[in-house]
Parts: C-alpha cells; structure tokens; sequence
C-alpha cells in the first residue's frame, strides 16, 4: 500500500472560497482529497505523486488574497484513510430521499435511498459541493430504465445511487487505479454488483456509441472540454449530460463547448462557489 502526504494548508486571514479554489488547483497535482475547517486546508496526495514544484504550481494559480502558509506530514498507508475517515466522513442527507454513510456508522436518518460508501480514495464521499449537486441532480432526473454512464466515478457514489435509481445499466468508469479499485469494492458493499460495471480508464474506454441515456461527469473543466466529443458519441439523441466540478468563470468555456458538440442547455446552478450545468443533446 502506498504512504501518503498530508500537506495542511493555514490561511490568514481565513478564506473559505479561496481553499476551495486551492483545493481544486491541487487536484491537477495529483491531491486526492480535502478537508477544510477553521481555516486550515487538509490535503491527501500519495508520497510519490508530491512535488515541491506542484504545490507552488497551484498556489500560483490565482492571486490568492489570503496570506497561505504550508507543512507536510507523512502519513503511514495503513493510517491515512483511517484518520481522514474518524475526523471528517460523517453521515450526510439529500432532503427526504437519500443519506449516505460509512459501513461503521449506525446512528444516522433513513431515507429511501441508502448508500454505503467506504472511502478509501476520500473524494465522492458525498460533502463536496460539487457531489451534492450531481446527487440532487440524478435523483430529480428520470433514471428508471435508463442507460447511465458515470465518468470519473470516484468512490462509485453516483453510479450505486443511478442503480438504487432504477437504472437498466450503469457504467461507471475511473482512470485511477486506487479509485477504480475503491469503486468496486463499494459497489459490491451496496450490493449492486450485477447491476454496475466499473472499468479502469476514461470515456474511451467505454466501447458503446450512442448508447446512454445520461452521461455524468464531475471532472475539472480542462478535463470536461476535453472530453465533450466523447460525451456526445456516447449520448443517444435527448440523453442528458449532467456535469460539475467548475467554477462561474468556467461557464462560458463550457457552454460554448458544449454547443459546439451538439448540446442545449437545460439547467444551470451553483452551491458554494461551484457550478453544474446540464444538457440535453439534439
């Protein structure tokens, strides 16, 4: 197993937008995971993906106004998940319809939409903004019957709760192979694995063309740009493409993008600085 680094983040004066920000330069740089409070942001990295180089690439990024100072902490394979997991995976509900939870937790709300996530990789533990609006997204969509396929799946969260859905078939696939490999393991602890596939790559690796009735993708904006023709081709006509992962300043990039590729914009929101914006392909 792979030893990680903690790199703890304190701001001065405390700017919760701009750890978000920093949160998803840091992304680019191989950081996995985040949690932020009090004004210190927590960020995961696996010890042979962290550079000096990356770090100060992502605080150059933007013209932070907070004063950002930074140490690193080894954290031991066996350690890291753990911790992140007793300070910061708590139980968390989508109104009246979906709760998700670690398999530890015992004390929580029902609700008709139970998922059960492990979350080794950290990232699609459900708190992110980002995830909250794919979630509320997917559940206000008409999935029942449908073909979904889940791009950058994560810890699998968005392809089980397209399954607990009623999907007729989820794809779910992941280009890390850590997150791959914590995807399955979720879906199989919720049950589903007859019902979701999970493969080892990006878009292209999903061999069917014009097959799916909605596409999900909380991915970066270079990401989400580079990879609109791919979406399209595997849309049927009137599929839906829900995406997240960007900021407003991504949104007119995005739009045109997807304009180019055959897409009309259906639905435009945002919670907490992020932004969603969904499609629907003519």
């Amino acid at each position: 197993m792979t030893d990680y680094i903690l790199t703890q983040f304190h701001f001065s004066p405390i700017n919760d937008d701009e750890a978000d920000l920093l949160s998803a330069f840091l992304a680019e740089h191989g950081y996995e995971s985040f949690d932020y409070a009090s004004g210190v942001l927590d960020a995961y990295v696996q010890e042979p993906l962290y550079s000096d180089d990356g770090v100060a690439a992502a605080l150059s990024s933007f013209p932070f106004s907070s004063h950002i100072i930074y140490n690193n902490v080894k954290i031991e394979s066996e350690d890291w998940n753990r911790q992140w997991e007793q300070e910061s995976f708590r139980p968390t509900t989508y109104g009246d319809l979906c709760v998700v939870h670690g398999p530890e937790h015992t004390d929580y709300p029902q609700r008709p939409y139970d998922i059960t996530i492990e979350p080794r990789m950290a990232f699609g533990s459900g708190h992110h903004a980002t995830t909250t609006m794919m979630i509320e997204a997917l559940i206000d969509a008409e999935v029942e019957g449908r073909r979904v396929l889940d791009v950058g799946t994560g810890t699998g969260i968005l392809a089980i709760l397209a399954a607990k859905l009623g999907a007729a078939e989820v794809v779910a696939v992941e280009i890390d192979a850590g997150a791959c490999e914590n995807a399955v393991h979720n879906v199989d602890l919720n049950g589903l694995s007859s019902k979701v596939s999970v493969l080892l790559g990006d878009v292209t690796a999903v061999k069917t063309a014009q097959g799916f009735d909605i596409v999900l993708a909380n991915i970066n904006r270079n990401v989400l740009i580079d990879n609109m023709p791919h979406y399209a081709k595997a849309l049927r006509k009137g599929g839906a493409l829900i995406l997240s992962g960007f900021y407003a300043d991504d949104v007119p990039l995005l739009r045109n993008c997807a304009a180019g590729n055959g897409f009309e914009l259906k639905a435009e929101h945002s919670l907490d600085g992020w932004h969603q914006l969904i499609f629907n392909k003519i």
